[in-house]
This record gives C-alpha cells, structure tokens and sequence, in this order.
C-alpha cells in the first residue's frame, strides 16, 4: 500500500486513497516553523502562519508545531524566549503538543547551543513534550539530560537523493537504520521517532519498520533536503565584499527575509534558504505503513 498527501480531498486524513481494501491510513499533519518564524514573533503571528501553513497542505488543523532548527545554530539560539512564551500560547489555545529542533552543533557553538537548550527545556517544559536530534552524540547527550521523548531527525538519514537525475526520482526508496541509529533507538524509554525526507516518488518505510516495529515514522513535505554549503549568502550580506560569513559569527537573519527559488530544466523546484538547498516533491508517496505523521514546513506558505 502507498499513499500521498495530496490524495486527501479538504484535508481529510480519512479520504487518502489506497491500492487495497484495507483500512484507511492515519496521517497526523505538524507544521515546521523551524528557519522560518521571526524569533520574537507574536502569538497572533504564530496563529496566522499556522493557519496558512495548514490550508496550503490541504488540512483543516494540525495536531503538533515543530520549533527550533534542523540546520543553523545561529537561529536555534537566537529564538527569544517571547517566540517560546507565543508558542504556549498557540498550544494551549488550541490544544497543540510541541517539539523543540536541535540543529547538527559545530565546535564553535556547542558550549553556547547547550546553554540554551537547558533554558528552553526548564523555563518551557510544559510546552515541548518532545526534542529531535540530528546527530548521534547529541542524542546520547541529551538522553542524560531530559526525560522528553527523542527522535531521530531528518539529517540523520543519509539516503541518496539528487532531483537532477530521473532515475533517482522515479524509483522507491527504501530508507534503512544505521547500527548507529539502532544503538539510538535502543536507549529509547518511549516509543521511538523517526523522521523521513522524500528522496524519491515513493519513499518506502518497511526496512524501518522491521528494525523498530514501534516506531513511528515521520515524513517531511514539501520539501527534500538536498545539500548545505559552506557558505551563507544572506548572513554575508552585511560583511565586506572580500569577506564571507563564518559560522560562529553572529549575524542579522537576512535568511527570514530572502529565499531564493530556482526552477531547472526538467521542472525540478529548488529552494534556496541561509545555506541549505531543498527540492520541492510534495507529489512523494509513502508506503509500508499505515500510520504517520507529515511534518509539513511553512516555507511553502512563504515561498507561495
């Protein structure tokens, strides 16, 4: 059985089509402010952007906000703690749980990164009942640290992509456990998270599965991650014309204001944002499980 997002008519998880008679899928819709919400925004802010968000995936709600970020240690830290308080606000008001992102920590940050995630998770405990990771060590770091749920994020998983070459597109991934992320998953207290890209037109679950039945799986949309620079052009912006952005360096967060989009030859939609490059394949389908979570980023609302 696969399913796609984009077969559910208005949004209704119970409307996806399937190739058997089987029950219909679960599907639970979260909404990643991650790299994207202002780190002072509002909590009417918050509101507007959950809302677009939803309506552009095809959902009348979501159950669950993604917060932090997957790729930028200068975001993660400069989120204020009044974008936090907002977030509690929009979760109580309608009834949302929240997960706390910890971006891959280079050595410059790691020091400051720590400090923070420990300030968020004491003075926001009630808001994140979970925290994805996307690194072994933090994983195991983290494990010490707190007693909240732990997933596996999307960098993670290394399997192949390239939007560039047909056939990598037009086949079925089968995204398989590292013994790394076995040893992860094999500490865990609670059920085990596991987050996704869509590489490919069919992103098939089943080898995850075998490997920790209890998971649960978690698929990014619209967006593939394809590849981070080494350079990032908006927070070069304010630096000499001889001199680049150094990861360590604080920096204006010109990549909340400009994205950039590139369409290729063959139709591909790339997108361009700080120093990450993601290919657009909302069309991905999902197979070898019936029940999952779609984690869906509000740069698509931006970028519409």
């Amino acid at each position: 059985m696969q399913t796609s997002p984009r077969d559910t008519p208005s949004g209704n998880p119970q409307a996806f089509s399937t190739e058997t008679q089987s029950a219909p899928p679960t599907v639970g819709l979260s909404i990643s402010l991650c790299e994207v919400a202002q780190p002072d925004a509002t909590v009417e802010q918050l509101e507007n952007m959950l809302q677009r968000t939803c309506w552009e995936a095809g959902f009348p709600r979501c159950e669950r906000i993604y917060a932090g970020s997957y790729f930028c240690e200068n975001y993660f830290c400069g989120l204020y703690d009044q974008f936090h308080e907002s977030l509690r606000q929009l979760c109580q008001r309608y009834d949302l749980a929240a997960t706390l992102v910890v971006p891959i920590v280079g050595q410059a940050f790691l020091q400051r990164v720590d400090a923070r995630i420990d300030e968020i998770l004491n003075r926001f405990d009630d808001v994140y009942d979970e925290v994805v990771v996307n690194d072994v060590a933090a994983f195991f770091e983290l494990q010490q640290r707190t007693d909240k749920r732990l997933g596996l994020g999307r960098l993670m998983q290394k399997e192949q992509r390239d939007a560039r070459i047909r056939r990598m597109m037009e086949r079925t991934a089968m995204p398989e456990l590292s013994p790394e992320h076995l040893e992860c998953l094999g500490e865990c207290t609670t059920r085990p998270l596991i987050e996704a890209d869509p590489t490919a037109d069919v992103v098939d679950v089943s080898r995850m599965l075998e490997a920790v039945p209890s998971a649960e799986i978690a698929l990014h949309l619209p967006y593939c991650f394809a590849t981070t620079g080494r350079n990032c052009g908006p927070a070069s912006i304010d630096e000499p014309v001889d001199d680049k952005f150094v990861l360590g360096r604080g920096c204006s967060r010109h990549c909340l204001r400009m994205k950039q989009g590139y369409l290729t030859d063959g139709n591909v939609r790339y997108l361009k944002h700080g120093r990450t490059f993601f290919y657009d394949n909302e069309a991905c389908a999902i197979a070898g499980t019936s029940a999952w979570r779609i984690i869906y980023s509000a740069t698509a609302e931006t970028m519409a």
